[in-house]
């Protein structure tokens, strides 16, 4: 695959990625990689590659769940025999979050976990709780949020499968957000 472009756009809060390849042979797919650090990078997404081509390709993917703050992004070209190679990193700023905000939640039935990515304008206490369907306070822990993206993993108890409410006191703050329990 060669890349001959690849650029960023953000547009009402979504981050459009486009990229074209010059040709291609035995290209397989596009995996679109994110990081709010410049350093750890996640997959988001992947697009199919046209397998191949002599003349220009565009691809596009979209980002509907933008990170706040800086964006970074990489491809990675995956060839059919499975040989990779990575892209130039590009990166865009988000809008930016006047307060504390729950951006993703996990909660697992199965393993007892949860997982949860808070974005904090600054450094701050809070108290993380969660609640059943039923409003009942299945635990509550004091948690210590600093600037930017925080990862927070807890265990908890033996929960069945259905909606929880996750509860996120801050300073002049209280979040709230409703999860579905899995078997992730």
């Amino acid at each position: 695959v060669t890349l001959i472009d690849f650029t960023l756009t953000e547009n009402n809060g979504k981050n459009l990625l486009h990229w074209t390849t010059e040709t291609e042979v035995n290209s397989n797919y596009f995996t679109i990689e994110r990081s709010s650090n410049g350093t750890d990078y996640k997959a988001i997404g992947t697009v199919a590659a046209s397998g191949f081509s002599n003349a220009a390709v565009n691809y596009t993917y979209i980002d509907a769940n933008a990170l706040p703050g800086i964006n970074y992004y990489r491809l990675i070209m995956v060839d059919k025999d499975n040989t990779m190679e990575y892209s130039k990193i590009i990166s865009i700023s988000g809008k930016k979050i006047q307060s504390t905000s729950i951006v993703n939640t996990y909660l697992s039935a199965a393993k007892k976990q949860m997982e949860l990515t808070v974005y904090a304008t600054q450094n701050k206490k809070a108290n993380l709780m969660l609640f059943d369907n039923n409003g009942r306070n299945i635990f509550t822990e004091p948690v210590l949020l600093k600037v930017g993206i925080n990862t927070i993993n807890k265990n908890t108890p033996a929960l069945a499968r259905g909606i929880y409410y996750i509860r996120l006191f801050a300073e002049n703050e209280i979040l709230v957000k409703n999860v579905l329990s899995g078997d992730w």
